[in-house]
């Protein structure tokens, strides 16, 4: 007996893609198969299946899939996906209760360790902004303890203005030495 496809959705997450396909009926002989071409576009075929490929409407394709196709045939229905990263590795649910197959595509670990790497470059650097402000707050007192000391006295360089100079000069051997941190 040949199924139906009722429905079809795909749903990208950080791992892969999920591939959802709606049944009127789902036969006991589980005719998966799939496979990766090096062209970029990987195929999904399932036997005992049928599909108008007019009337299979996707609401939404996720932007990781860049083109999408559906190849009926008297046997057989096949959904091909151009997709930007290719799938590593696969595997499919069968429910016979809610005649679905769910087809789970995997990215490779590789593209998988990208985007947490991305999404931590992404995030800022506590230290590294502690130290910039606490840089800066020792420029400012230093510029400010210099100033005080200049308006009260501008002929001397004694106490309170020397030691604004010396915050300065050291809070930029500081920056200078460890410029590799932040």
């Amino acid at each position: 007996m040949i199924s139906e496809i009722k429905s079809l959705s795909i749903e990208s997450k950080s791992n892969g893609i999920i591939v959802v396909l709606d049944l009127n009926y789902l036969s006991s002989d589980n005719n998966v198969s799939a496979w990766q071409a090096t062209s970029g576009w990987f195929y999904l075929t399932i036997y005992g299946v049928h599909g108008d490929s007019n009337s299979i409407k996707i609401n939404t394709i996720p932007s990781q899939i860049q083109n999408f196709q559906v190849v009926d045939d008297k046997e057989s229905i096949q959904l091909s996906f151009q997709i930007k990263e290719p799938i590593h590795d696969y595997d499919f649910i069968y429910d016979t209760e809610k005649n679905t197959i769910i087809s789970n595509l995997y990215y490779s670990t590789e593209y998988f360790s990208k985007i947490d790497d991305n999404k931590n470059n992404n995030q800022p650097d506590i230290t590294s902004t502690f130290k910039k402000k606490y840089s800066n707050w020792f420029y400012r007192t230093g510029l400010t303890l210099t100033l005080l000391g200049l308006a009260n006295n501008p002929e001397s360089m004694k106490s309170v203005s020397g030691f604004g100079i010396g915050i300065l000069i050291l809070t930029g051997l500081n920056d200078i030495t460890f410029k590799k941190l932040y």
